[in-house]
């Protein structure tokens, strides 16, 4: 009776696990898509935007069909996924942020920590 006991609560801790992962993965999903749209708009362009969001898209038409009860490594495998294409997007606005920050702090009769070429620099990078 005890291994049964054990075995049932086991299952259960399994399936919460997944289920928490499906939710963050869904939370993720609704997330970046916000993002794409709003603040990450001017870190991607229109084609790179378009394909984030048709991979968001499908990963969500995923969460309600084949992956409605699905196992926690195929979430974390999802979510993985989604951050690897998100990425870059992040490393650009991250730097974009931490430069005006550091250019608001400084007095203003120094040499700016932003230049145009930087800025021109870092958007090519972000198209190739």
């Amino acid at each position: 009776m005890r291994g049964r006991e054990l075995e049932l609560t086991q299952h259960d801790r399994t399936v919460e696990q997944a289920k928490e992962k499906k939710n963050g993965l869904e939370s993720y999903v609704y997330e970046m898509r916000n993002k794409l749209f709003n603040t990450l708009r001017s870190f991607a362009s229109d084609d790179e935007r378009e394909g984030i969001s048709r991979s968001l898209q499908e990963t969500e038409e995923w969460l309600y069909g084949d992956g409605d009860d699905e196992t926690e490594n195929a979430y974390t495998t999802k979510m993985q996924d989604l951050k690897h294409i998100m990425n870059e997007c992040h490393k650009a606005e991250q730097w974009l942020i931490a430069g005006t920050q550091q250019q608001e702090s400084m007095r203003k009769d120094i040499d700016p920590v932003l230049w145009s070429r930087d800025v021109k620099s870092q958007a090519e990078n972000l198209n190739s």
